[in-house]
């Protein structure tokens, strides 16, 4: 509440569809919690009209609508938005292609071209994901020579592709294109993530040029009557009335600014303009508009399990497991990381989405992928959610000391600078100098699962986790891997008669249809026991994690590991 307020309720006896409760509603927040609540009302904006050449014969501008559109403009500077003007989509090829009054308006319009900023489309309003970058070019350069005849003012650095095709999902070759031909570093695009719902829509950057999200006011080329309108005068009435571009208009302060410059206050309020790829297979809107490089078919197929980890708690033993079932598929190897992709949150995501597509050529009701290192990755659950919302994980819960000690003594067994001059204990009580705070984190970090359980259900629901005992798993791993193809579904399997214990190894391993399978000698390694005193160590050092887990779990009423018993 705003100290300087002498009221502390506001009572609003109406919903907000109409848009004279909205404007109440909305100009009774301001007075009671002041401006601070909405970040700052001021509004930065932009309003293309695209296709300005495009229309059909008899929806085309003649020479009245040329000068009423130079009148509005001069009224919105003076009472609206400074420095305003109309900016104008253009494709060359259909300039005078309409009536005698439309095509009197075109050249009207092109001698009057002065008053506006123009923007480039295609020459003949091209669905750009159709060509190849050399067709793109020849195209782009037809338009340009049009532009450069006729005095267009085309400085803006901006462009937009008919019906943003090409954009997102990205088709190369009009990035490249652009770049060369335009030196377009500004574009924009209504269908990243996803065209619905609108307020999701966000901007990336990618080849150099910057994405902007873009709305629309439900107008288009092809709806110029009401009678072509989704849900015809109806609609259009409710959007005057309190649609989402009347609310911006309404509620904000506008501004007008180039586009390179609008890109700059863009990501200063985001603070995060990295491109996540998104299923774009999943989408019908996507599938229209897929770049002819690409397919979509039944050997594009993305996972639907992933073991995420962490690290030292039995994921490797679990996915040899879990690959026996014949209704279940895996990833290739991938040189350099063993049998993980560790596509999301790392370097390999930057290889694209086609890469991570290729690594899964198989069809399977289930098709997983395991890389340890995920759960404990900041970056991975946001990327994760944009393109596999719907995806199933696996987390195996060990006690976190137990799985600190196991990590320590890999680092040991891999010739660790600091693990081999120092013991446990003195890595822990000098955990805050500088060259001990890689290895303690990546002892200590992982293990902290509440912490990284809360960054993951801000993206996801809890029931798309199935949380793993670690030490069931290692103790009586045919039960856990028969309740686990129950909980996804499959076709029973009896895992009794699968894993047997090796006594030379230690460990179970996998012997089916003739088949002896065990973990490789880095998994199940013996190691002397931790000390007591280490123990006592890395218990204070959970203590409070366990017990925001424990509260975590049983909020969601599920089973506790052993360690929390």
């Amino acid at each position: 509440m705003r100290k300087s307020s002498p009221y502390q309720h506001i009572i609003l006896g109406h919903n907000l569809t109409n848009w004279i409760a909205k404007t109440t509603f909305i100009d009774g927040l301001t007075f009671l919690l002041g401006e601070t609540w909405t970040g700052g009302l001021e509004r930065y904006i932009q309003i293309d009209i695209d296709d300005i050449f495009v229309g059909q014969i008899g929806t085309r501008l003649v020479k009245d609508d040329i000068s009423e559109l130079i009148e509005v403009q001069k009224r919105w500077r003076s009472y609206f938005v400074d420095q305003f003007s109309f900016t104008l989509g253009f494709s060359g090829a259909f300039f005078g292609r309409g009536t005698e009054e439309e095509v009197k308006g075109d050249e009207e319009l092109l001698r009057q071209s002065h008053h506006f900023l123009w923007f480039p489309h295609m020459w003949k309003h091209n669905h750009a994901h159709e060509y190849s970058y050399d067709n793109l070019t020849l195209l782009m350069d037809l338009n340009k020579q049009f532009a450069h005849s006729n005095n267009l003012n085309v400085t803006l650095n901006y462009a937009v592709s008919p019906q943003h095709h090409g954009v997102y999902p990205i088709h190369e070759p009009l990035y490249k294109a652009w770049t060369k031909v335009w030196e377009v570093k500004v574009t924009s695009t209504e269908e990243y993530p996803h065209f619905q719902p609108a307020s999701r829509r966000r901007g990336f950057t990618y080849n150099g040029i910057s994405v902007l999200p873009r709305q629309t006011c439900g107008l288009y080329t092809h709806t110029m009557y009401f009678h072509a309108l989704p849900n015809g005068f109806r609609k259009f009435k409710e959007n005057i009335e309190g649609g989402t571009v009347f609310d911006d208009i309404l509620f904000n302060k506008i501004k007008w600014i180039k586009p390179t410059e609008m890109v700059d206050k863009y990501m200063k309020a985001q603070k995060n303009f990295d491109l996540y790829y998104t299923d774009e297979c999943g989408d019908k809107r996507h599938l229209q508009g897929l770049s002819y490089l690409k397919k979509c078919d039944n050997s594009t197929n993305l996972p639907n399990l992933i073991i995420l980890g962490p690290q030292k708690t039995g994921t490797t033993a679990l996915a040899e497991f879990l690959k026996v079932h014949p209704d279940v598929a895996t990833n290739l190897n991938v040189a350099g990381s063993f049998e993980e992709p560790q596509f999301f949150g790392q370097k390999n995501y930057d290889n694209g989405l086609d890469w991570y597509r290729a690594l899964y050529n198989e069809s399977a009701k289930i098709i997983f992928e395991k890389s340890a290192n995920y759960f404990d990755n900041s970056k991975v659950a946001l990327q994760m959610s944009y393109l596999l919302p719907k995806a199933k994980f696996l987390v195996i819960l060990k006690d976190p000391v137990d799985r600190a000690y196991s990590w320590y003594q890999h680092m040991l067994a891999h010739n660790d600078s600091i693990a081999s001059k120092y013991s446990l204990e003195h890595i822990l009580k000098n955990k805050n100098k500088p060259e001990m705070k890689r290895l303690v984190a990546r002892m200590i970090n992982p293990g902290k699962y509440a912490q990284h359980f809360h960054r993951w259900l801000e993206h996801f629901n809890m029931d798309q986790f199935i949380i793993v005992d670690g030490n069931e798993l290692k103790q009586i791993p045919s039960a856990v891997m028969n309740q686990l193809i129950k909980d996804l579904r499959l076709r029973f399997m009896d895992y009794r008669r699968i894993l047997k214990f090796n006594v030379k190894k230690g460990y179970y391993c996998v012997e089916y249809q003739s088949k002896k399978k065990c973990l490789g000698a880095s998994k199940g390694r013996k190691y002397d026991k931790m000390s007591e005193e280490a123990r006592k160590m890395l218990q204070e050092e959970f203590r409070e994690s366990n017990q925001d887990l424990k509260r975590l779990l049983r909020h969601f009423r599920l089973k506790l590991p052993y360690f929390l018993l």
